[in-house]
């Protein structure tokens, strides 16, 4: 493991000296000082002190000769003892860093990795708390707090199927995981809160939906509250009263909530107020969760393929609607509009999330036109990249602006028109109501064999007149 945290600073952290230490060796500079003489006589006594000089002088080398071999033995000894200390020491050293890298080696973490793509690390309860918006629940003494990241499943052994492999921006999906203890499935829902497409592993577990068939296994929401066992009193006691009830015969459903409507526990009784329906849900993100709000400005590739019309309607079934002298083709990117002097409402969500779409209305020198703006993606995108798919118009609110649909009808025209456009489509239907005096239209036609692809249509009129009120044209494919 790669880690300096637990690597030592310094390695060894004494310094030797390799070099090995030397003997001195003494120097000796032999003077030998002749007398001179010039008679036999004193030359005898002469040579006989010389050779008793000479014996002394070789005797006195031999001394000095052997005394230097017996110091050279000792400092080689001395020499010897010195290297095999150091080297004693240095294996020591050596050893001790082997130690040490072989600690380092068997050293690991105890807390979990954090989730992929943030600082949070999960660390599941002991024991549940007792308050409801802790969010906590407890399967075959496992316990559990939402959301938590989705691998904890997999890590608890559960089994886990029917699961996507990536979830779209902000999208939840439903995955069923079998239980290893019960052999129960459990339907789990998985949440994705960051604005782009992501793994599976990378989301989170936000909500538990558990019904009698889970009774093979252990459930608690707090230590007194036994799923299987528990009556509206047992939950009443722990929790307090509900913050919504609703009797349908024998059935009760009780539902608790937060202000924010992130967190609910709704809970189902039958007639003996034994609850045997339990969903658990909280969509707010726990702290630490880093949720990268980095939206793309550029358009998706869809509005790129988006053609415009080169005029008005000419069919039914074109979906072209003219608006100010201008055509549009739905579905139509925003930008269309906006380009020729349109602006979007405001009060509109500046951004719309992966695969879904939002009301607005579309504004110009005082006229305006209501209209739903969708997201063709799996990640978020900014309002003004979507496409519109609907276009509804009232009575007083565009009455300076001509919003001509196909078959050249508009707001102020007479049901009659309409009537004789559409009512040969087979989903077509006139509701008119004597009693409340209302008068409506409405037809479905499609655009394709499957059926997947249509146009509908909703016409409010004038009961009395049959003058068109409100047209509201939608493109929609699923």
């Amino acid at each position: 493991m790669d880690n300096n945290n637990f690597k030592p600073k310094s390695i060894g952290g004494v310094s030797f000296n390799e070099q090995p230490v030397q003997a001195t060796q003494p120097s000796y500079q032999n003077q030998s000082n002749y007398g001179q003489g010039g008679n036999n006589s004193s030359g005898g006594k002469n040579k006989w002190g010389i050779l008793c000089a000479v014996l002394g002088v070789i005797v006195a080398i031999l001394l000095i000769v052997l005394v230097v071999v017996i110091i050279k033995k000792n400092d080689s000894s001395d020499d010897e003892d010195k290297k095999e200390k150091t080297t004693t020491e240095e294996r020591t050293e050596e050893d001790t860093e082997e130690d040490t890298e072989d600690t380092e080696d068997t050293e690991e973490p105890t807390t979990e990795e954090p989730q992929p793509g943030s600082t949070y690390t999960y660390v599941a309860p002991t024991e549940l708390s007792g308050d409801w918006e802790d969010f906590q629940i407890s399967i075959n003494d496992v316990c559990y707090q939402f959301p938590f990241p989705y691998y904890v499943l997999e890590q608890n052994g559960w089994t886990v199927s029917g699961a996507p492999t990536d979830i779209a921006s902000g999208e939840t999906e439903a995955v069923f995981a079998t239980s290893d203890v019960g052999g129960n499935d459990f339907m789990f829902y998985v949440t994705n809160p960051q604005t782009t497409l992501q793994p599976i592993e990378n989301c989170f577990v936000t909500s538990l939906y558990i019904d009698s068939d889970c009774s093979g296994d252990v459930v608690k929401l707090a230590e007194d509250i036994v799923f299987g066992e528990a009556v509206k009193q047992d939950f009443l006691n722990t929790f307090g009263a509900p913050d919504w009830a609703f009797e349908d015969g024998d059935m009760e459903y009780v539902s608790y909530y937060t202000d924010d409507w992130n967190g609910t526990l709704d809970l189902e009784m039958d007639e003996n107020e034994l609850c045997y329906l339990i969903r658990i849900e909280n969509l707010a993100m726990p702290e630490g969760v880093t949720v990268e709000m980095d939206i793309s400005t550029e358009a998706p590739d869809i509005n790129a393929s988006y053609v415009a019309p080169d005029g008005p309607s000419t069919e039914l079934t074109d979906n072209i609607i003219t608006i100010d002298g201008y055509n549009y083709k739905l579905p139509c990117p925003v930008s269309e509009f906006t380009k020729n002097g349109w602006e979007i409402e405001t009060m509109t969500d500046e951004y719309i999330t992966s695969n879904s779409s939002i009301v607005s209305a579309l504004e110009k020198d005082g006229e305006k036109f209501f209209c739903t703006i969708i997201n063709y993606t799996d990640d978020t995108i900014y309002t003004h990249n979507g496409m519109v798919t609907l276009v509804d118009v009232y009575d007083g609110y565009s009455d300076e602006v001509d919003i001509i649909f196909p078959g050249d009808i508009e707001v102020g025209d007479n049901a009659s028109e309409f009537e004789a456009l559409y009512s040969g489509y087979e989903f077509y239907e006139c509701d008119k109501d004597d009693e409340y005096e209302d008068l409506y239209y409405s037809v479905t036609v499609p655009l394709s064999e499957s059926g997947n692809e249509a146009i509908f249509i909703w016409v409010d009129c004038d009961y009395a007149t049959g003058e068109i009120l409100e047209y509201m044209y939608e493109y929609y494919n699923y």
